[in-house]
C-alpha cells in the first residue's frame, strides 16, 4: 500500500536527547471497494404473509422470479417492474403427505429451463420408509407447467443424518451442479456434496464430496464462477480456530479446469475465512449466500450478529451484507439491509443480482414470537457519486428542480437507525449544491447535539488519514443553522458558523428537507474545480433521540480519514443532459414508427423510458423498445458496466 507523507508535518521534536514525532498526515490509497446503499424506500412483501425462505433469479426474458416456501409447498412469483411489485404466489409442488420440502433453492439455465431444488423432509415420528432427500423438478415453459419430482440423493429417515439445502451452478459447458449438505452417518459432521447433470436436469449422478472438515459442520453452500474462471462456493464453517462451534462464512474453491476433482478439507488453502477486518471475523454469520455483480465483484449475505447484540439464537438474527472483490476474497463494507427494530429479525436471508444495477436482499422479517413475511429490499453498488452541472432553487423542496436523480435520490440511507435517508449533488461555476431528505419520526431541534447531517468534503484532494487544509466537516441542524469545521494540522478545527453557505430547511413533524449552497469560494477554489480533480466526499445523519444518541454512517468511512470516504465527481457540462446529468453521446436513437432501437458501440444492457414527468412508461432488456405513443419522452440507455445516459426524443 502506497504511503505518502507530507513533509510539512513531518517534523521531529527533540526532547531529552530523544526524537518524538507528531502525529503524521499520510495519503492513503483510496477505498477500492464497492458500498451497497439500501434504498428503505423499495422494501416490499413479495410473497404475502406466512412466505419464506426465498430466492430470486432474472430470468431470460428480464422478468425476476422469487421461489420460496408459501401455500403448504414451494411458490413461486413473477416482477415485470424490478420488484416494485409481485404478482400473486403460484403452486410449484405441494408438500406430500408426512414431508415438508424446505430450503429450496433455484436458478434458469441457459436453454430457458427453470430448475427448483426440493428438499423433502420427512415430518416426525420418522420411519424407515421416509428418508431426507434431494429432489429437482423442472420448468421448460417459463413456470406454467413443472415435472415430477427428480431424484438426486437420499440420506437417512432421521434427522440426526439428514440432508439439507439444495443450490445449483451451471458451468460454461453446460454441466448443472446441484450442492448439498449431508450429515454423516454416525457423528455430529456434515458435509458438501454435488451431484452432476449434463442433460439440463432431467438425470443426475452418483453424489461427490467437494468440501468436509472432519469434527466439524460444513453447510449452506452457494456457488458462483468469479472472472478468474474460478468455482467458489460458500458455507457456514463451524470448525475455524477461536470460533469452535459458531458459524463463520466461509469459501472453498477450485479452478473451472480443475473441478472438483479434489475435496477441499481443513486444512486446504482454498478455504477461508470471507472477512478481510479482524473486528468482522468475531462476529456469528450463520446461513451465507453468494452472488457476482455485473464489475466483477461479488456480494455475500449472512444472518448472524455483527451489529454487536449479545443474542446467539438463530432465529433471532438479522441480516448482513459485504461485498469482496473479483476473486471473491477480503470482503468488508458490512451493512444491514433491513432496518431492525429491538425485537425484529431478518433471518434466513439471500442475494439476487440484477440487470438494472441493483442488489435484492432477501430475508424472513417479522418479530420475536410472530410470524414473518418474505421482505425485499434493493441496494445499489456505488464507488462514488457524482455532482452534475445545474442550478436548483434553493426552497428546500427537490422535485421540480435539476437534481441528477429523480428527486435527489442518488445517495441512499436508512437502515442502522431507521431514519431513511435521500441525498444528491449539483454545480455551478460558483457554488456546490447539496440536497438531503431525512424521515424521522421525533425531530429533536433544541438539543447541543441536535437531529443533523453532517457533509464531509475533501476538495484538494487529500485522500489523507487526517484532516487537512482543502477538508471541510459541515453540519447542517434541524434548527435551520451550518457550521463548519476545516481540516488543518491532523486534526479537524473549532467549530464555526458556515458564512457565505445558502441553507434553506424544510422541517415537518415527521421529516426535514434541506438544500444547500456551498460557495466554491468558501472551499479554498476561484471556481468549479476540473473534472479530474479527484474530491471525496461523506454523509452523517445523527438522530437524538430521548435516551441515545444515534448515527448513520457509510460503511468503513471514517470521520477524520478522507482515504475512506466516496469519490465525488463533477460531471462535464457537455453532451446530452436529463435532469442535469451530462453525458458524452455514446449511442445514437433510430425511430421507425412506435420502436425506437439504439445503436452503440458500448455494450447495452437495457432501456428505461420515462414520460416528461419522470414516470417509467416502458422499460426493455435488449436495444429496442415499443414506445407507448405519441408524446416527448426520455429514454434511458443502461450499459453494462453500470454507467448509463438519457435522451430526450419525441415520437
Amino acid at each position: 500500500m502506497r504511503h505518502t507523507f507530507h513533509k510539512s508535518i513531518a517534523l521531529a521534536l527533540l526532547c531529552a536527547g530523544t526524537f518524538i514525532f507528531a502525529a503524521q498526515a499520510a495519503r492513503h490509497e483510496p477505498y477500492d471497494r464497492s458500498r451497497i446503499y439500501w434504498d428503505m424506500s423499495t422494501r416490499v412483501d413479495a410473497m404475502g404473509w406466512g412466505g419464506n425462505y426465498g430466492r430470486m433469479v432474472q430470468l431470460l426474458d428480464g422478468r425476476l422470479m422469487i421461489v420460496g416456501r408459501y401455500g403448504g409447498g414451494l411458490s413461486y412469483t413473477v416482477s415485470h417492474d424490478y420488484g416494485a411489485s409481485w404478482s400473486t404466489p403460484s403452486m410449484i409442488v405441494r408438500n406430500p403427505s408426512g414431508y415438508d420440502y424446505g430450503s429450496p433453492d433455484f436458478t434458469q439455465l441457459a436453454d430457458g429451463t427453470i430448475l427448483v431444488g426440493l428438499n423433502p423432509r420427512p415430518d416426525e415420528p420418522w420411519t424407515e420408509d421416509r428418508k431426507f432427500g434431494i429432489r429437482v423438478v423442472r420448468s421448460t415453459d417459463c413456470g406454467q407447467t413443472w415435472s415430477d419430482p427428480i431424484f438426486v440423493f437420499d440420506a437417512e429417515y432421521y434427522g440426526g443424518d439428514g440432508c439439507w439445502e439444495p443450490s445449483f451452478l451451471q458451468l460454461p459447458s453446460g454441466e448443472v451442479q446441484c450442492y448439498f449438505s449431508v450429515e454423516v452417518v454416525g457423528n455430529n459432521d456434515q458435509e458438501i456434496m454435488i451431484s452432476r447433470s449434463f442433460d439440463n436436469g432431467l438425470t443426475w449422478g452418483k453424489a461427490e464430496r467437494v468440501c468436509y472438515r472432519a469434527g466439524s459442520r460444513d453447510g449452506m453452500a452457494t456457488a458462483i464462477i468469479t472472472d478468474a474462471h474460478e468455482i467458489v462456493g460458500i458455507i457456514e464453517d463451524f470448525g475455524h480456530s477461536n470460533y469452535i462451534g459458531s458459524p463463520r462464512a466461509t469459501t472453498f474453491r477450485c479452478t473451472l479446469d480443475d473441478n472438483w476433482s479434489h475435496w477441499v478439507d481443513a486444512g486446504s488453502r482454498n478455504r477461508e475465512m470471507i472477512f478481510e477486518r479482524d473486528e468482522d471475523k468475531k462476529y456469528n454469520s450463520a446461513a451465507p449466500y453468494i452472488r457476482k455483480l455485473p464489475n466483477g465483484e461479488t456480494v455475500v449475505s449472512w444472518m448472524g450478529n455483527s451489529d454487536g447484540r449479545a443474542t446467539t439464537e438463530i432465529d433471532k438474527y438479522p441480516m448482513f451484507v459485504a461485498v469482496g472483490d473479483a476473486d471473491a476474497r477480503n470482503f468488508k463494507s458490512v451493512g444491514m439491509p433491513f432496518h431492525r427494530d429491538e425485537n425484529e429479525f431478518a433471518n434466513w436471508s439471500s442475494l439476487g443480482v440484477a440487470d438494472d444495477g441493483y442488489v435484492y436482499a432477501m430475508a424472513n422479517v417479522g418479530q420475536y414470537g410472530g410470524g414473518c413475511v418474505l421482505g425485499l429490499v434493493k441496494g445499489l453498488p456505488r464507488k462514488g457519486f457524482e455532482a452534475a452541472f445545474g442550478v436548483p432553487e434553493l426552497d428546500g423542496i427537490p422535485a421540480k428542480d435539476a437534481w441528477a436523480y429523480k428527486n435527489g435520490k442518488q445517495l441512499t440511507m436508512g437502515t442502522q437507525t431507521g431514519c431513511r435517508t435521500e441525498a444528491d449533488f449539483l454545480y455551478d461555476n460558483e457554488k456546490l449544491y447539496f440536497y438531503a431528505y431525512v424521515q424521522d419520526k421525533d425531530i429533536i431541534t433544541d438539543a447541543v447535539d441536535k437531529d443533523g447531517i453532517f457533509l464531509y468534503l475533501d476538495v484538494a484532494g487529500c485522500c489523507d488519514t487526517y484532516p487537512q487544509e482543502g477538508m471541510f466537516k459541515f453540519f447542517f441542524g434541524t434548527d435551520g443553522k451550518a457550521t463548519v469545521r476545516r481540516g488543518g494540522s491532523n486534526r479537524w478545527q473549532s467549530e464555526t458558523e458556515a458564512t457565505g453557505v445558502e441553507y434553506v430547511l424544510n422541517l415537518n413533524k415527521r421529516y426535514y428537507m434541506m438544500e444547500v449552497a456551498i460557495p466554491w469560494s468558501m472551499l479554498g477554489e476561484a471556481c468549479a474545480p476540473p473534472s479530474s480533480r479527484e474530491m471525496r466526499m461523506n454523509i452523517q445523519v445523527r438522530d437524538r433521540r430521548s435516551n441515545a444518541l444515534l448515527f448513520e454512517t457509510i460503511p468503513e468511512a471514517l470521520d477524520k480519514a478522507s482515504w475512506t470516504w466516496p469519490e465525488l465527481t463533477l460531471v462535464d457540462n457537455t453532451g446530452a443532459s436529463f435532469q442535469g446529468i451530462s453525458f458524452p453521446a455514446r449511442s445514437v436513437i433510430h425511430v421507425d414508427g412506435s420502436r425506437i432501437s439504439v445503436e452503440s458501440s458500448f455494450p447495452i444492457s437495457g432501456l428505461e423510458v420515462y414520460d416528461i414527468a419522470g414516470a417509467v412508461v416502458a422499460l426493455s432488456s435488449s436495444s429496442s423498445i415499443e414506445m407507448p405513443g405519441k408524446g416527448i419522452y426520455i429514454v434511458k440507455v443502461r450499459y453494462v458496466d453500470g454507467s448509463g445516459e438519457h435522451q430526450k426524443i419525441y415520437i
